[in-house]
């Protein structure tokens, strides 16, 4: 993957190193400032916008999770998702601000709404192995943990991703699907 700075003659070019989950490179290019967008979301220097407002026609509503700006409500609001994450560096820990794009996935934030950190994702497994499966994918090195609840069973079960870890996670049997 190449990535490169409009405008400028800055370029790098990574390559994957054989398998693993990826890589951090915090040096590679200086970061430029965020600027403010309409209805409190960030747009960053590429364009690319970040809300914390759920995307207009979401999920059907019939099982009753209601998002809010810690939760995002996934599957036809069957599944509520929720993150927490610590800085195991100066101690601080928080919720993570949620950032709804479908209806089956979404994005945490930690400190800022317009730089995600985690991105979470629910499938309907059920035609293959019968459960629902989540996947998370972590743009951080910081710890978090990942909160899923049913709604529908009232089920809940929890992942704890450590610190200094570039890999996410796949759990292909997280719920039954009933």
């Amino acid at each position: 993957m190449t990535v490169s700075v409009p405008g400028t003659a800055s370029a790098r070019t990574f390559r994957a190193a054989g398998a693993g989950c990826g890589a951090v490179d915090a040096s590679t290019f200086a970061a430029p400032p965020e600027e403010p967008a309409a209805g409190g979301a960030a747009v960053d220097r590429a364009g690319a916008v970040f809300s914390a407002t759920p995307p207009a026609g979401g999920g059907g509503s019939h099982f009753g999770c209601t998002p809010s700006p810690t939760a995002l409500c996934l599957l036809g609001d069957r599944f509520r998702v929720e993150a927490t994450w610590r800085n195991p560096r100066d101690g601080t820990s928080w919720s993570a601000r949620a950032v709804p794009l479908l209806d089956r996935s979404g994005l945490f934030s930690f400190f800022d709404r317009g730089n995600p950190e985690v991105a979470v994702k629910l499938l309907d497994g059920g035609g293959v192995n019968g459960a629902f499966w989540l996947f998370d994918g972590r743009l951080t090195d910081l710890e978090y943990e990942l909160a899923v609840t049913d709604i529908s069973s009232g089920e809940r079960r929890t992942y704890r991703r450590p610190a200094a870890s570039l890999c996410g996670g796949a759990d292909l049997d997280a719920f039954t699907n009933r």
